[in-house]
């Protein structure tokens, strides 16, 4: 037996058999034993369905959303509001399925029943069920209705009130805002929250404000559309806003005052008038009336006003002026009676003719009130027109101003010289502001005769011997024959045609009493006395005075000595590098004006084939300093001392002169040093060697700042030199100088030459320090030693350098300790193995100093012939 084929047992149970859904055909054939003959059987099993989705649905309206699918459960759908009903069409995947809508049984592929539509949202439910009677899908469809209300429940505006109260059916509104409003918003609130606004042509949500809308004068129409849900319905309202004008006619310009506008309400106006100081407000005009201020007007319309104003006729400070007179008119402070405060009202200034704002309406120092009391002229400053003002007569010359000629001389009061100083009183009240009363306004001992005509170059209150001077007595008498009277002073010369008398004064100081003479032929016009007092010549000028040149890098060039002396006179002699002969000069200088200085041009002609020189100085007798330039550099210098100035009594000095660094061979290694002894004259000579070896011999002269200048060409090149300021202002030896010092420091060179035995290649300029002390011989050689500090009258540590020695003669030989005996000879200790130089040496306790000789092997070619210092 075979089921569908497969051979089966009999009794026993076929191989499984998978079932479809549906109809399902088995076939059963069972074969005799013979193999030929077959029986079949055939059973039919049907396989119930469980499928409940549907294959389509669709809407007799309006369209699913999302596209049908049978998986998607859930779909809406959008019908105008003209849609009262919908049928719904589905159809099942299976056709043994069933489907009902809404509860009702609908056969697949057909519509269904009619369904109602409400406005808004309305379900649509389709729940199929499968052949197996339970398996069920549930379909959803919202459907919804578009509303057809377009209207408006509110309207509100930003500024003004609608005109009528809104109401829903009303669409027509107008409404009036303050002409400051310059926009304008809406807030339009819709019936139906499915509608749609619009104002202007722009979308707004409903209930809020709409955009900014621009406000012109005039009316302005805004148009509020509100549209249903279904988009062909629309309910529009119109809004008129109207904006008036008030426009004031002349506000702000005209001369009385000015007016304003302000807007307390939508439709109301506010009028300010603001008069102007000395008006009043009077009334209202155009389309405001009456003289309320501030007035309102109701803006339902465009509006032009006026203002008018009058004069304000009050006087409230009683004086006879309005308060219009004396703002607008005058000027003047309605409130204060007298304005000026010159003790004469606006009023009864008004009627003077007199200025109420000026207190001194004629300026000529004299108050309106003051000259009314005077009985002068408040209007002209000199009322009896001599010449002089009202308070110049009362002040300045005491003759009346109401009398041009108070003494009755036939002179008038301005062209008399009551002082007799040859200056009119006009001249001197106006032009040179003295007294016409005094002859010495200043009392300075000038007279202003003096101080009128002087025209030098000095101060007029103490011409010196030795200033230039310079009269021009025409400034007194412009026209006339002038004569002088009196004795000149030396070297002043008067010429009587131009009157100037001039000159510089070289006579001896003194009182100077002189008269000038106005003559009409022989006849003397007027006599005027001139006097004034000649001081001497500035005795800190008076002296010799030294400079030292120097050129650009400090290294002095030669030494210029001048003589001083009054009135205003040199003499000076130069001595510079490279020459023997001093040069000499003279001449004359005027001192700088009021002070004591002098600047002095000295030349020193051509000598031979010596071109000239010249320099310029400074001399100033307050510091006893020079300063002053040559071509090549400068100058620097001081006045030597003098009679208070000088030690008084002689003093014995030494001086070591030391130039730093040294190696002793491009520089001398020992140290200058020299004795001598300062005078009471100032004058020091001095006497000693320089480091390296050289003798030096020269005398310098004490200054008025305690110090010297050294000038020496010692060697046989005259451009060798050791020059430069040296310092005994703290030895004790000299007085204490008031004056400050100048730099002090020497300047030691040798030029190169072969002649020369030691340093024949020169060296320097080295720049060196000069210290100077006073001695005092000791009492003994033991005194001396422990000044000095040392013991056992023993020099130790003795070192020979310098003067070309060389380096290996400087130890091998040369004695290293001395002791002194009592006649201050320096005896050299004996060196251990060593043979000794030949030394004698002796200290000079009398000057300070030690001299000394060594004898050297003149078999070493070493040893340079020369001197050596210690």
């Amino acid at each position: 037996m075979r089921v569908n084929g497969t051979l089966v047992t009999s009794g026993s149970a076929s191989q499984s058999i998978s079932l479809s859904v549906g109809s399902n055909t088995i076939t059963v054939v069972g074969t005799a034993e013979d193999g030929t003959t077959t029986s079949t059987y055939t059973v039919v099993v049907t396989r119930i369905s469980n499928v409940a989705n549907l294959s389509s649905l669709a809407l007799s309206g309006g369209t699913l959303s999302p596209a049908f699918a049978a998986n998607t459960p859930n779909y809406t759908a959008s019908v105008p509001n003209a849609t009262s009903s919908i049928t719904v069409t589905p159809s099942t995947t299976n056709a043994f399925a069933t489907v009902r809508v809404n509860g009702t049984l609908v056969s697949s592929g057909v519509e269904s029943q009619s369904i109602p539509l409400n406005v808004g949202s309305n379900t649509i439910t389709v729940i199929t069920t499968a052949q197996d009677g339970t398996t069920t899908s549930t379909y959803t469809v919202a459907v919804t209705r578009f509303s057809s209300v377009a209207t408006l429940s509110a309207l509100t505006l930003s500024s003004g009130t609608l005109s009528p109260s809104f109401e829903t059916n009303t669409t027509t509104y107008s409404a009036i805002v303050a002409n400051p409003i310059g926009s304008i918003t809406v807030r339009p609130t819709l019936t139906a929250t499915t509608a749609t606004v619009k104002v202007n042509g722009t979308l707004v949500t409903s209930g809020t404000p709409s955009q900014s809308i621009p406000l012109s004068l005039g009316s302005n129409t805004i148009s509020i559309i509100g549209t249903a849900q279904d988009d062909t319905i629309t309910s529009t309202y119109t809004l008129t806003v109207w904006k008036y004008q008030c426009t004031l006619v002349d506000a702000g310009i005209a001369e009385g005052g000015s007016a304003s506008i302000s807007w307390n309400a939508v439709d109301v106006a506010t009028l300010t008038a603001t008069p102007n100081s000395g008006y009043l407000f009077g009334a209202w005009t155009g389309d405001a009336s009456g003289s309320d201020n501030p007035a309102a007007v109701v803006m339902d319309s465009d509006k032009t006003v006026g203002a008018t104003f009058v004069e304000d006729t009050r006087d409230p400070d009683s004086d006879g002026l309005t308060n219009y007179q004396e703002i607008i008119v005058r000027l003047t402070n309605p409130n204060v009676a007298d304005s000026d405060s010159d003790g004469v009202n606006d009023g009864q200034e008004v009627i003077d003719t007199t200025n109420p704002l000026v207190a001194d309406t004629d300026d000529d120092g004299l108050s309106d009130g003051e000259e009314k009391t005077r009985n002068t002229n408040p209007l002209a400053k000199d009322t009896d027109g001599d010449g002089l003002s009202d308070l110049e007569e009362e002040l300045n010359t005491k003759t009346n101003p109401l009398l041009a000629d108070t003494d009755g001389d036939s002179i008038s009061d301005a062209l008399e010289d009551t002082d007799n100083d040859g200056i009119s009183n006009l001249r001197e009240v106006t032009e040179l502001k003295t007294d016409p009363l005094l002859v010495d306004t200043d009392a300075d001992g000038l007279s202003d005769t003096y101080e009128l005509i002087y025209k030098g170059s000095v101060a007029a209150f103490a011409p010196r011997i030795g200033d230039r001077l310079r009269f021009e007595l025409r400034e007194l008498v412009p026209q006339g024959t002038l004569k002088l009277v009196g004795a000149l002073p030396t070297g002043l010369f008067f010429n009587a045609v131009t009157g100037v008398l001039e000159g510089k004064l070289t006579g001896k100081p003194g009182l100077v009493k002189l008269s000038i003479q106005v003559l009409n032929g022989k006849t003397v016009l007027r006599t005027i006395p001139l006097q004034f007092t000649v001081l001497a010549f500035p005795s800190g000028l008076i002296g010799t005075w030294q400079v030292l040149l120097e050129d650009a890098n400090g290294s002095p060039q030669g030494m210029i000595t001048t003589l001083i002396s009054s009135p205003g006179v040199w003499s000076a002699q130069y001595d510079s590098l490279g020459t023997k002969t001093l040069r000499s000069s003279k001449g004359v200088f005027d001192l700088t004006p009021s002070m004591d200085r002098a600047a002095i041009a000295i030349t020193f002609p051509v000598v031979s084939l010596t071109p000239a020189f010249s320099s310029s100085w400074q001399i100033d007798a307050t510091t006893a300093l020079a300063a002053g330039s040559y071509a090549q550099g400068t100058l620097r210098g001081f006045r030597l001392a003098k009679t208070g100035e000088l030690p008084t009594a002689s003093r014995q000095i030494t001086m070591v002169i030391d130039q730093g660094e040294q190696d002793g061979y491009q520089i001398p290694a020992g140290l200058g040093w020299a004795t001598g002894t300062l005078g009471t004259t100032g004058s020091l000579p001095l006497s000693g060697q320089l480091g390296d070896a050289q003798s030096l011999k020269t005398t310098v002269r004490l200054s008025a700042t305690g110090q010297a200048m050294m000038w020496v060409k010692p060697y046989r090149n005259l451009n060798s030199l050791i020059g430069g300021i040296i310092s005994l202002r703290d030895t004790g030896i000299v007085p204490q100088s008031p004056y400050t010092s100048i730099r002090n420091g020497l300047s030691w060179r040798r030029v190169a030459d072969n002649a020369e035995l030691s340093y024949s290649s020169g060296f320097g300029p080295l720049a060196a320090d000069a210290s100077v002390n006073l001695h005092n011989k000791p009492t003994s050689s033991l005194v001396f030693s422990a000044n000095l500090g040392l013991s056992n009258s023993e020099f130790r540590n003795v070192v020979f350098d310098g003067g070309g020695l060389p380096s290996a003669e400087q130890f091998t030989a040369m004695p290293e300790r001395f002791v002194m005996d009592s006649t201050y000879k320096l005896n050299p200790v004996a060196l251990p193995g060593r043979v000794m130089a030949l030394w004698q040496g002796v200290i000079n306790s009398t000057a300070g100093s030690f001299t000394g000789t060594i004898a050297l092997d003149a078999s070493n070619s070493g040893i340079l012939k020369g001197n050596a210092s210690v």
